[in-house]
């Protein structure tokens, strides 16, 4: 068992450890719980955690003053079965566990068509069913539908128009891919589409066109999860009371917050803080954007290389007296790819955990956002507009009053899984790693295939187990092998 102590912000910093951990995400407070392990097992690496916010990172929650709790992104627990240990340890951090199957899917023409589209297309209009139909027969007869093996890297763009035909590709699947990641598809690479980030499903899930076809004529969906799949949730505090448990854990000595490092003296091995402060370090894993981590290095790549892409996310959650619409009863989650609608996902935190509203008079709508334009993102503005398309189409019933409203903006909202990303990562990994630091979390690694919490966490546990004990990492060098 961790000492029982709450970091809180230190003042007086050491002169060096043996490890030093930049951002207190999942990834790194990982690293902080497997090197409070060490200590017990093979002598006491020091070792100091700065973040120079909250810690949780991106897998933070918030509890309005009205009692809404709403997660920084529709985030979800898969639980990996190789990740027995991170399994054990999460269950000590919560209360218990809320369990529901997960009911997703797309919102397009007024009504909900269940994940995934392209096994349900018998929910388009005729014309539009016509057309995506087409499209897939033609696909499957051009082999598009090749299972198993490597895919080759063709881009996005033709990846989903080749394996899904052009038809659905440009109803629905485009335009969906281009509101979540807020880059053009065609810039993309296709790559994570064949890994399972999280569930047991691809992240651009395959399509059996004898199933399209019996769903047609019957009118039978064929869901992505059966009704003995269900998805864990704790069962209050959101996402974030997991890492939260786990960061009051560490020692209050370990762990300095409001640290925020504006250097990094890669020959040196010291950081430099905002406050002037200085760290001399043995190792570094750090969980910082790895775009930012480059600039605060003083290291550049090569001019062949491409640019990181990422998008940045705006939150906006509803707080609303009354109940939802019936058709809306134990949804998870939909995708709307309107064009006109700011948010490219609706979620519904009641139906994860009750205890996510203040009481059953009352529920919730947590809306994403992915654009361009960083913290200058005018979110009160998109609160406004996505309000107005919610009551108009019928998510949020007429005259439903709305009784609370959180809205945040994060500049790193999603690592965009860009053409040519590898060859980048490649590189900066080899310029960094040289010089024993380790950039390893949903940005500091910049796979979105290994990006849901318990990958994070993992990336952490393993980067130490290598700083130490030269262990091979597993969860960041071979995504394919833990999903």
């Amino acid at each position: 068992m961790l000492p029982q102590n709450a970091p809180t912000s230190m003042p007086d910093m050491p002169d060096y450890v043996d490890v030093a951990i930049i951002s207190g995400g999942p990834c790194g407070l990982g690293a902080a719980w497997r090197l409070e392990q060490s200590a017990t097992v093979s002598g006491a690496p020091s070792y100091l955690l700065v973040e120079k916010g909250e810690l949780g990172g991106s897998s933070r929650s918030v509890t309005t003053p009205e009692g809404f709790v709403f997660d920084f992104g529709g985030h979800i627990l898969y639980p990996h079965a190789n990740y027995a240990t991170f399994g054990e340890l999460v269950d000590t951090l919560v209360d218990g566990w809320d369990r529901s199957v997960p009911v997703r899917g797309v919102f397009y023409d007024g009504k909900l068509i269940p994940y995934p589209v392209q096994q349900n297309i018998h929910h388009l209009g005729k014309r539009k069913l016509a057309s995506a139909f087409a499209g897939l027969a033609a696909a499957r007869v051009s082999n598009g539908f090749r299972r198993g093996g490597r895919h080759e890297d063709r881009g996005l763009a033709d990846h989903l128009r080749q394996r899904f035909g052009r038809g659905l590709a440009r109803h629905v699947m485009e335009p969906i891919n281009q509101k979540m990641w807020s880059i053009a598809p065609a810039a993309m690479s296709s790559q994570w589409t064949h890994q399972r980030s999280g569930s047991k499903v691809a992240n651009v899930a395959d399509v059996s066109l004898r199933k399209v076809v019996r769903s047609i004529f019957t009118g039978q969906d064929h869901v992505g999860w059966d009704d003995t799949t269900t998805i864990p949730y704790p069962r209050g505090g959101g996402t974030g009371a997991i890492w939260r448990t786990l960061s009051d854990q560490l020692p209050a000595t370990r762990v300095r917050t409001g640290a925020e490092v504006v250097r990094i003296d890669t020959e040196g091995r010291r950081l430099w803080f905002a406050d002037g402060g200085t760290l001399s370090y043995g190792s570094l894993i750090s969980s910082m954007p790895l775009d930012l981590l480059m600039t605060v290095c003083g290291l550049e790549t090569t001019p062949d290389l491409p640019p990181f892409h990422y998008a940045s996310a705006s939150f906006v959650g509803f707080g609303i007296e009354g109940a939802p619409p019936a058709w809306l009863t134990g949804v998870h989650s939909f995708h709307l790819p309107d064009p006109d609608i700011p948010c490219w996902r609706l979620s519904f935190p009641a139906s994860l955990s009750d205890r996510n509203v203040p009481d059953a008079d009352h529920w919730s709508i947590l809306c994403e956002i992915s654009h361009n334009d960083g913290l200058n993102y005018d979110v009160g503005q998109a609160a406004g507009r996505i309000e107005g398309h919610l009551r108009q189409i019928g998510i949020i019933p007429v005259g439903a009053k709305i009784v609370s409203l959180w809205q945040h903006s994060m500049e790193h909202g999603y690592p965009v899984p860009f053409f040519r990303r590898d060859h980048l990562l490649g590189a900066v990994h080899g310029l960094l790693e040289k010089r024993r630091i380790f950039s390893r979390g949903r940005f500091g690694g910049w796979k979105y295939e290994v990006s849901n919490m318990d990958h994070p966490f993992m990336q952490g546990v393993e980067a130490v187990d290598r700083v130490l004990h030269g262990t091979a990492e597993t969860t960041y060098v071979t995504p394919e092998m833990v999903n």
